[in-house]
């Protein structure tokens, strides 16, 4: 997972950070969700500054607050899946944001951002994850929301919801949050077999043209 956050780091040129941790919680995104920002917020250090990866460890050069939200949860669907395969190849996973199909095929709705009451189209799942992030689920004071670009501190603006299809959750948990930084086509060099949906403030979408998204557009 961190050597995929690392190649995503390069790619957006820092936006996407684990490192970004210390900046959620001053800005209320604490383990307390207080969602009041701090006066002072901390903006992340670079990677090469605070980490080193190894073959089996994680080196920070000095303390900081890691945030794996853009993964974390996707890997811990991967784990149960594993689990779960060892009796059964019959199961889905659905963990809030991230869902988990085995081999029996699912249609799965894509809820519209900006009115719950409708879906935007439907992804048809088999063997295969699909995440989808949005910045309204988790919004406070004066609109701050959990994506942030941490060159700057700001929140995304421009796209407002991203879904990703991918062999595994954790990859399909990355990519739905890179899309709010990186243009589809290189969200998909990166990580492959990756089909994406991304919405823009404007509603406008941005799609892969693939057998499993039907889009009502």
């Amino acid at each position: 997972m961190l050597h995929l956050y690392e190649q995503l780091y390069d790619v957006s040129k820092g936006a996407i950070t684990p490192l970004i941790g210390r900046t959620l919680e001053d800005m209320g995104y604490d383990a307390r969700y207080s969602l009041r920002p701090k006066a002072t917020i901390e903006t992340a250090n670079s990677w090469q500054t605070q980490l080193v990866l190894h073959p089996e460890q994680l080196e920070l050069k000095t303390p900081t607050l890691i945030d794996i939200g853009a993964g974390g949860k996707g890997l811990l669907v991967d784990r149960i899946s594993r689990l779960l395969k060892i009796d059964t190849l019959d199961y889905s996973i659905d963990a809030g944001g991230d869902i988990f199909v085995g081999a029996a095929t699912e249609r799965i709705g894509l809820e519209h951002p900006q009115d719950h009451t409708r879906a935007i189209g439907v992804v048809t799942l088999e063997d295969q994850a699909l995440c989808g992030s949005s910045s309204n689920r988790r919004t406070w004071s004066d609109n701050l929301h959990h994506i942030v670009d941490a060159r700057d501190n700001t929140p995304v603006s421009r796209v407002i919801a991203s879904w990703a299809v991918a062999p595994s959750a954790m990859q399909a948990d990355m990519a739905s949050t890179a899309l709010f930084f990186i243009a589809p086509a290189k969200v998909a060099s990166i990580i492959q077999n990756c089909k994406s949906i991304v919405m823009y403030d404007d509603g406008k979408l941005q799609y892969a043209v693939s057998k499993e998204i039907e889009l009502y557009v």
